[in-house]
């Protein structure tokens, strides 16, 4: 797998492949972790952050079916929640300290000769009937959220952390005229935002966090219909 470089104030940490394993591993930073779950599920566990390290580890499914899960040191968490996990064959997932005790995924692929950034298909979370309500997945779990309304939607989106973004397309499905409601903590641009309303339309939303408890939403694209 070729080695993927961000720099951290100035030091390399490209992830480093290690030996393949079979069973439960401690990762250390910058590990490019080679799992075979042939024999079973295993768990990888990220390494202590706690002082503020900044740094890279890779989770890779190179064989077997079972899933890999990969849980923060202690009580660190990756994207808000306990763990994360790997679970198509050839899939490859990038994890990164955020320098304050957590962990995000920032990537995941199938290409066998790496992370390939456009091939990520189990990053969409598809909901072909909205209901009167949806809970959308953490990034790391679920990039793209892909959802016919087929009522007026309240949205609950994932906690907020500086640098998370998340991609929807929404579908007018049934008559149309479908309306969305956005948690509290959301900053809409000068008279908010609010999906096509004739039946079929397809609209593109996207959200970011730039700081702490704050989602901004905005409307890159509308009425694809």
């Amino acid at each position: 797998m070729p080695e993927i470089s961000i720099q951290y104030a100035g030091h390399d940490t490209a992830p480093r492949a290690t030996a393949t394993k079979t069973g439960a591993y401690d990762a250390a930073l910058g590990d490019n972790v080679i799992c075979d779950t042939t024999g079973g599920a295993f768990t990888v566990t990220l390494p202590d952050v706690s002082n503020g390290q900044h740094g890279l580890v890779a989770v890779r499914l190179h064989a077997g079916t079972a899933a890999v899960t990969v849980d923060g040191y202690g009580a660190q968490v990756v994207d808000g929640a306990a763990g994360a996990s790997v679970e198509v064959l050839g899939e490859t997932r990038l994890f990164a300290s955020n320098g304050a005790g957590a962990w995000h995924a920032c990537a995941a692929g199938g290409s066998a000769s790496g992370i390939n950034y456009a091939s990520a298909t189990k990053g969409i979370n598809t909901v072909a009937v909205s209901g009167a309500a949806q809970t959308i997945p953490e990034p790391g779990t679920a990039f793209y959220n892909d959802i016919t309304l087929t009522a007026d939607c309240t949205l609950t989106l994932p906690a907020t952390t500086a640098g998370k973004k998340i991609v929807f397309v929404f579908r007018q499905g049934g008559v149309g005229g479908w309306v969305l409601t956005w948690p509290a903590n959301t900053i809409l641009p000068g008279g908010g935002v609010v999906p096509t309303a004739a039946a079929g339309a397809i609209d593109v939303f996207e959200a970011i966090s730039v700081v702490e408890d704050v989602w901004m939403v905005y409307r890159p694209g509308a009425n694809f219909s």
